[in-house]
């Protein structure tokens, strides 16, 4: 399955197969639920390279299993482990969490902020959410900063 990154999809590869994780509702309601922390107290975790092994386990099975991947959560654990542990997967979970917060939403969507973008039309998040100023604005820059702290774009292992 290929990521739709208009649509916020993440690709991600455990168990030696790419994957989607898709940020819904459902998914991240899911998330909330079974963590007991919100989207943005995982998000500033996850920034921080933060994240239990259980919560990254748990962001990443509803994230596959919105997207249609019938992945066990028990499974997708030990795929965390057996591709590196944790820290490879920070950035696909990462932006994952940072396209739950912004949804991604740009300038054009709230009149108000729409002078302060320089927004490409048809780009994928999270460029577009750095652009596009808003309560949304500080998830994604970030994200942006995350980027440069590991060296450029998300690896997918």
């Amino acid at each position: 399955m290929t990521a739709n990154t208009h649509r916020g999809e993440i690709a991600v590869k455990l168990g030696g197969v790419q994957r989607v994780l898709r940020p819904t509702f459902t998914a991240l309601s899911q998330i909330e639920t079974i963590t007991g922390k919100t989207i943005q107290e995982l998000t500033a975790h996850g920034i921080a390279c933060a994240l239990s092994l259980n919560d990254m386990a748990t962001i990443l099975h509803c994230g596959l299993v919105a997207s249609g991947d019938p992945a066990d959560r028990a499974q997708v654990g030990q795929w965390v482990i057996d591709g590196g542990g944790a820290v490879e997967f920070y950035q696909p979970v990462g932006m994952f969490l940072v396209y739950g917060l912004t949804g991604g939403r740009d300038a054009e969507d709230d009149p108000d902020q729409a002078d302060q973008a320089d927004d490409t039309p048809g780009e994928p998040m999270p460029g577009r959410a750095i652009r596009s100023g808003g309560w949304w604005r500080w998830p994604a820059g970030v994200w942006a900063g995350l980027k440069r702290a590991f060296g450029g774009p998300p690896r997918t292992n």
